[in-house]
């Protein structure tokens, strides 16, 4: 009988903890544009971001695979104070990726070594790229445009990409299309990180 079948089930609780959750929501384009240093090597592996010393050694460094050795003092004395605080502001940088990263949100990370003030931007000349070899330093206004461009693009949805002008040396050079239109075409090339 139906009453006989209520009696005989009994309500079971238990409890589920999580560590950790990822949502992800489907968004047209990325809700957040991190502008970023080339200085972070495409790939990093854990053993390489030193917290105690504020860096991150390169993945093609000696360092890399040897055992970590502490500086002495004059050896300490002899590094230049811009390469070690230009190696800080890269770890901090860093450390922001990691964090958009597991935030959950959708992202594009834009990474320019180095932005000099240039009046007339060549912006059509522009090269994106997933490693960090040969980065040519770009304008204000081409880091300023690709930002821009993809923060509205659906195809900068989580990747991460070095931004480079594009050497006059190169083949590439060539074959430049118009900013707006090869923009998106560049990003579509691109590996997305999740």
């Amino acid at each position: 009988t139906p009453n006989s079948r209520k009696s005989n089930r009994r309500t079971q609780s238990f409890y589920l903890a999580f560590s950790y959750m990822k949502l992800y929501r489907s968004n047209a384009e990325p809700e957040f544009v991190y502008l970023s240093d080339s200085g972070i090597p495409a790939s990093v592996r854990r053993d390489l971001v030193r917290h105690d010393k504020k860096l991150i050694i390169p993945n093609n460094s000696p360092e890399a695979d040897a055992e970590y050795s502490f500086f002495s003092n004059d050896e300490l004395k002899t590094k230049s104070i811009e390469t070690s605080k230009r190696n800080e502001i890269a770890y901090y940088k860093y450390l922001g990726e990691q964090l958009l990263r597991q935030s959950g949100l959708s992202y594009a990370i834009v990474r320019v070594s180095e932005l000099i003030e240039l009046p007339d931007a060549d912006i059509s000349a522009i090269e994106l790229k997933q490693e960090n070899g040969d980065i040519i330093p770009v304008s204000i206004s081409d880091a300023a445009n690709v930002c821009v461009c993809s923060i509205l693009d659906p195809t900068a949805c989580n990747k991460s990409f070095y931004v480079s002008k594009i050497s006059s040396r190169s083949s590439q050079a060539s074959s430049v299309v118009p900013f707006e239109e090869g923009l998106s075409v560049k990003l579509s090339r691109l590996k997305s990180n999740s």
